[in-house]
């Protein structure tokens, strides 16, 4: 399986009170948010990673902190953002050697404590169709699906938001986990206390 973590757009809400800084590096114990999303994707059994940034300069700082990662992470800059299901889209040439294996799409700001993602997988081998992620008791879906290679290729090249197409042709899976997601003010003052150092943060 490979992993598309979705980094890029304008991230107006973010920069109202953190300009300048890509959500997935906002620092948190003075690590980049990056370092928790991978720890929380070694889970997912993804065997290569690729990050789609925003503007090349946002997309080389990202890459420089990706180093420090022993998994090979792709860092691919779209600029101007091409809107969640456009980027998968524009990705679809680097996904090509997947032909028919799984990709495991999440947002570059939401982590997910507590949760198998094998589940995830698992709904997906068994219902045949993209699968997306909602928490128990939660409005909100959690940034996190599975779709089979060849469904990237049905998306409408009319269709910007990945989760409009996916309203119809998906599998909702109700999971009860724990969860972060730092792109408003408040969620990234949750996850700066809630969240321990990473080095200390056990799965």
């Amino acid at each position: 399986m490979i992993a598309v973590i979705l980094a890029g757009g304008c991230q107006r809400r973010f920069n109202a009170f953190m300009p300048g800084v890509p959500k997935i590096l906002a620092p948190i114990w003075s690590r980049p948010f990056l370092d928790y999303l991978m720890a929380d994707l070694r889970r997912s059994g993804a065997e290569r990673y690729i990050i789609l940034a925003g503007a090349e300069p946002d997309a080389e700082r990202i890459a420089v902190a990706a180093r420090r990662h022993p998994e090979k992470i792709d860092v691919i800059s779209q600029w101007p953002p091409l809107g969640t299901a456009g980027a998968l889209r524009a990705a679809a040439a680097d996904l090509g050697e997947w032909d028919g294996g799984r990709i495991l799409v999440c947002n570059g700001d939401t982590i997910i404590r507590s949760m198998l993602y094998g589940s995830i997988v698992d709904s997906h081998l068994l219902q045949g169709c993209p699968v997306r992620v909602r928490a128990a008791g939660a409005m909100d879906l959690l940034g996190r699906s599975v779709i089979a290679r060849p469904d990237i290729g049905r998306i409408p090249p009319d269709v910007s938001d990945l989760d409009d197409w996916m309203e119809g042709v998906s599998f909702e899976l109700t999971v009860d986990c724990e969860y972060f997601d730092i792109g408003t003010a408040d969620g990234y003052g949750r996850a700066c206390e809630e969240l321990p150092p990473v080095f200390a943060w056990r799965l």
